[in-house]
């Protein structure tokens, strides 16, 4: 099995990118340390990856990834495996704040091919498709996580949203809790992961028999503070709901910290489930069941593959849909 530079790092004790800060004479290196990664390199023999090579022929060897929100966990977890993975090839980032908006997206596109990067990575874009495809049709190699763009020919990463929200539901509903509330996006037509998991939320209430209440649906837009003002319309509904289940954990935290201001105890009288998995779940008081998401190896499938694009290589894999699977984390929000 070839050598990588992640081999090196972790015989040499330090960072994949301060071997390769070596490799690329590069500065902010001390000389002792230098001179161990050389040694080591010497050693093992160690030579740079091909295909490091081949991307660094008349390329930049710079990508580009939009994000949403890069202070959301979920997103700064997803950027962390992209780069980690980048490291490996001797590819730098640079990382666009969308900050939810569309226009600021297509600003970032401009941006970053006018520095010429190599190629870019969308998460969960706002941009509608036809942009999205606009974009490749001018033979930039993207990689899109969050809608699948398999009949673009784009290659694209989703997670089964349908398939979490129903786990989700699936699980308050063993538990005793028959009327159970939906806090997600309800408004949002160009994020299909949003649509999927509300689509979710409604088939598992068929599976289960539960009557579906169009007031036990609010619209907390995916931030903690609309789903704040949600949870608490919900409260003062003649018939309130038993349990919620909400689109993202940042929704589900607000849930949790308004229950607390309004003395509901959370599972006793609210069963509550979020969506994703984020770090702080395991830390909450109580601590959030939740619906997990892959966040480390999203981003490192996506750098995959659009490294695969960079080089034309795997072309089966390239321009398909990679579908990952969700996983229901128990813990005590929802009376476990």
């Amino acid at each position: 099995m070839a050598l990588t530079i992640k081999d090196v790092a972790k015989k040499a004790g330090v960072s994949i990118a301060t071997v390769s800060r070596v490799l690329n004479n590069k500065d902010r290196v001390k000389d002792e340390t230098r001179e161990k990664i050389m040694a080591i390199v010497n050693e093992m023999n160690y030579v740079t990856n091909f295909s490091a090579k081949t991307l660094r022929q008349n390329k930049s060897n710079v990508i580009g990834v939009i994000v949403q929100g890069v202070s959301i966990s979920f997103y700064a977890e997803i950027v962390k495996g992209i780069e980690n993975k980048a490291n490996e090839y001797d590819l730098r980032l640079i990382v666009c704040d969308s900050e939810n908006s569309v226009e600021k997206e297509k600003d970032f596109v401009r941006f970053l091919y006018d520095r010429s990067v190599d190629g870019m990575i969308f998460i969960v874009p706002q941009m509608p498709s036809e942009d999205i495809v606009k974009i490749h049709q001018d033979n930039y190699p993207i990689v899109v996580f969050g809608s699948n763009m398999q009949e673009y020919n784009i290659p694209s990463i989703t997670v089964d949203n349908r398939l979490g929200a129903i786990l989700a539901v699936r699980h308050l509903y063993s538990h005793g809790f028959t009327k159970i509330a939906f806090i997600g996006s309800i408004e949002d037509e160009h994020n299909s992961d949003r649509r999927e998991r509300l689509q979710g939320y409604r088939d598992a209430l068929k599976e289960c028999q539960l009557e579906l209440l169009p007031e036990y649906i609010e619209n907390g837009l995916y931030y903690e503070e609309t789903a704040s003002g949600a949870f608490i319309r919900l409260m003062k509904l003649p018939n309130p709901p038993d349990a919620v289940f909400c689109g993202n954990d940042e929704m589900a935290l607000g849930v949790l910290k308004t229950a607390k201001k309004m003395g509901i105890s959370i599972p006793e009288q609210i069963g509550l489930v979020g969506f994703d998995n984020i770090r702080i779940c395991q830390y909450t008081s109580p601590a959030l069941t939740t619906i997990n998401q892959p966040t480390h190896n999203i981003g490192v499938l996506c750098c995959e593959k659009l490294i695969y694009s960079l080089n034309d290589k795997g072309k089966d894999a390239k321009y398909t849909n990679l579908v990952l699977q969700p996983e229901l984390i128990i813990r005590e929000s929802c009376g476990c």
